[in-house]
Protein backbone atom coordinates (compact mmCIF):
# COMPACT_ATOMS: atom_id res chain seq x y z
CA UNK A 1 0.00 0.00 0.00
CA UNK A 2 1.33 3.28 -0.88
CA UNK A 3 1.26 5.89 2.16
CA UNK A 4 2.59 9.42 3.16
CA UNK A 5 3.67 10.61 6.03
CA UNK A 6 4.64 14.35 6.83
CA UNK A 7 7.05 14.33 9.73
CA UNK A 8 7.56 17.01 12.52
CA UNK A 9 11.10 16.77 11.59
CA UNK A 10 10.33 18.46 8.08
CA UNK A 11 10.35 15.15 6.76
CA UNK A 12 7.87 13.81 4.25
CA UNK A 13 7.78 10.64 3.45
CA UNK A 14 6.49 8.79 0.28
CA UNK A 15 6.31 4.95 0.74
CA UNK A 16 5.00 1.33 -0.18
CA UNK A 17 4.29 -1.55 2.42
CA UNK A 18 3.42 -5.17 1.13
CA UNK A 19 0.90 -6.05 -0.57
CA UNK A 20 0.35 -3.43 -3.12
CA UNK A 21 -3.09 -2.69 -3.75
CA UNK A 22 -5.47 -2.24 -6.72
CA UNK A 23 -6.37 1.59 -5.20
CA UNK A 24 -2.72 2.47 -4.74
CA UNK A 25 -2.05 4.59 -8.12
CA UNK A 26 -4.93 6.82 -6.92
CA UNK A 27 -3.01 6.60 -3.89
CA UNK A 28 -0.15 7.60 -5.40
CA UNK A 29 -1.44 10.22 -7.21
CA UNK A 30 -3.44 12.01 -4.23
CA UNK A 31 0.30 11.43 -2.42
CA UNK A 32 1.65 13.91 -4.83
CA UNK A 33 -1.11 16.00 -4.94
CA UNK A 34 -0.84 16.88 -1.08
CA UNK A 35 2.95 16.98 -1.68
CA UNK A 36 1.93 19.71 -4.29
CA UNK A 37 0.23 21.91 -1.92
CA UNK A 38 2.82 21.67 1.28
CA UNK A 39 4.58 24.99 2.34
CA UNK A 40 8.12 24.77 2.75
CA UNK A 41 10.32 23.92 4.02
CA UNK A 42 10.58 20.20 3.87
CA UNK A 43 12.60 17.33 2.13
CA UNK A 44 10.80 14.30 0.61
CA UNK A 45 12.28 10.76 1.37
CA UNK A 46 10.86 8.23 -1.19
CA UNK A 47 10.69 4.51 -0.86
CA UNK A 48 8.66 3.04 -3.28
CA UNK A 49 11.10 0.46 -4.70
CA UNK A 50 9.14 -2.31 -6.12
CA UNK A 51 6.15 0.07 -6.97
CA UNK A 52 4.63 -1.14 -10.39
CA UNK A 53 4.48 1.29 -13.06
CA UNK A 54 1.48 3.55 -13.64
CA UNK A 55 -1.12 3.44 -16.44
CA UNK A 56 -0.68 5.35 -19.10
CA UNK A 57 -3.41 8.24 -17.36
CA UNK A 58 -1.74 8.09 -14.36
CA UNK A 59 1.98 8.78 -16.05
CA UNK A 60 -0.24 11.08 -17.96
CA UNK A 61 -1.33 13.07 -14.72
CA UNK A 62 1.98 12.39 -12.67
CA UNK A 63 3.62 14.58 -15.77
CA UNK A 64 1.03 17.51 -15.66
CA UNK A 65 1.46 17.23 -11.69
CA UNK A 66 4.85 18.00 -12.23
CA UNK A 67 4.80 20.43 -14.36
CA UNK A 68 2.19 22.71 -12.06
CA UNK A 69 4.15 21.81 -9.06
CA UNK A 70 7.44 22.29 -9.70
CA UNK A 71 8.03 25.95 -9.16
CA UNK A 72 6.22 25.62 -5.74
CA UNK A 73 8.53 22.56 -4.95
CA UNK A 74 11.59 24.24 -6.20
CA UNK A 75 10.91 26.75 -3.35
CA UNK A 76 9.31 24.54 -0.51
CA UNK A 77 11.64 21.17 -1.05
CA UNK A 78 15.13 21.59 0.28
CA UNK A 79 15.95 18.11 -1.11
CA UNK A 80 15.11 14.72 -2.26
CA UNK A 81 16.34 10.92 -1.57
CA UNK A 82 15.49 8.47 -3.29
CA UNK A 83 15.50 4.37 -1.65
CA UNK A 84 15.99 1.61 -3.79
CA UNK A 85 17.59 -1.43 -3.36
CA UNK A 86 19.77 -1.31 -7.06
CA UNK A 87 20.51 3.06 -7.31
CA UNK A 88 21.08 3.64 -10.23
CA UNK A 89 22.92 6.94 -11.31
CA UNK A 90 20.49 7.77 -14.32
CA UNK A 91 17.67 8.54 -11.70
CA UNK A 92 19.91 10.91 -9.60
CA UNK A 93 20.50 12.60 -13.04
CA UNK A 94 17.18 12.79 -14.11
CA UNK A 95 15.63 13.69 -10.95
CA UNK A 96 18.46 16.29 -10.81
CA UNK A 97 17.71 17.90 -14.02
CA UNK A 98 14.17 18.59 -13.42
CA UNK A 99 14.29 19.57 -10.02
CA UNK A 100 16.75 22.31 -8.53
CA UNK A 101 16.82 21.01 -5.03
CA UNK A 102 19.71 18.37 -4.50
CA UNK A 103 18.91 14.57 -5.38
CA UNK A 104 20.24 11.49 -3.70
CA UNK A 105 19.78 7.68 -4.88
CA UNK A 106 21.05 5.48 -2.24
CA UNK A 107 20.11 2.07 -1.19
CA UNK A 108 20.66 2.69 2.29
CA UNK A 109 17.31 4.28 4.17
CA UNK A 110 19.95 5.88 6.95
CA UNK A 111 22.10 7.51 4.33
CA UNK A 112 18.99 9.07 2.88
CA UNK A 113 17.93 10.19 6.00
CA UNK A 114 21.10 11.89 7.20
CA UNK A 115 21.26 13.33 3.56
CA UNK A 116 17.72 15.37 4.15
CA UNK A 117 18.55 16.33 7.30
CA UNK A 118 21.72 18.20 6.35
CA UNK A 119 19.72 19.50 3.88
CA UNK A 120 17.04 20.95 6.30
CA UNK A 121 19.59 21.73 9.01
CA UNK A 122 20.54 24.66 6.51
CA UNK A 123 16.89 25.61 5.68
CA UNK A 124 15.46 28.31 8.26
Amino acid sequence: MIGLAVGGDGIVRLHLEAPMEEADEERYLAALERIGTLAGPFAMLVEIDGYRHLSRAGELRQAAWAKVTRQHLNRACRALAIVRAEPNPRTQASFGRFWSFPVHVTADPTEARAFLARHLAGAA
